[in-house]
C-alpha cells in the first residue's frame, strides 16, 4: 500500500499492530501519529505511538474490522450527506461497532 492510498483510508490515530520484525506474528498494538509519508528511496513510512522515527506501513496490520470500515468509507465517498443507501448504512453500522470496541472515537 502507498503512504497516499494508506492516508485515504485511514487517519492519524488509528489502531495498528506494529510488527518488529516484518511478517512475525509478534506485535504491539499502538496507533498512528502521523499521515504516511513517501521516502526518497520509495519506501512507504508512518509515525507510531511508542516509537522514535518512522516505521514501515509493510511493518504494521490494520484490524480488520477497521479495514472493513475504511473500505466502506471510501465506497460512499461521492454520496450525498443524508443518503440512507445499503452502502452507507453498512459504514454506519460498521462504525457503531468500532466504536463499541472502543477502536474508533466517537
Amino acid at each position: 500500500m502507498t503512504a497516499k492510498e494508506f492516508n485515504r483510508l485511514y487517519g492519524v490515530g488509528t489502531s495498528v499492530q506494529y510488527h518488529p520484525t516484518i511478517g512475525d506474528p509478534k506485535h504491539t498494538n499502538t496507533k498512528t501519529r502521523s499521515d504516511a509519508w513517501t521516502l526518497p528511496g520509495g519506501q512507504h513510512v508512518v509515525q507510531i505511538e511508542g516509537k522514535s522515527g518512522c516505521v514501515s506501513l509493510d511493518a504494521i496490520t490494520i484490524d480488520p474490522e477497521i479495514e472493513v470500515y475504511a473500505q466502506l468509507g471510501s465506497q460512499m465517498e461521492d454520496h450525498p450527506l443524508a443518503c440512507f443507501c445499503a452502502d452507507c448504512q453498512a459504514f454506519i453500522t460498521q462504525g457503531d461497532k468500532l466504536r463499541q470496541r472502543a477502536l474508533m472515537p466517537a
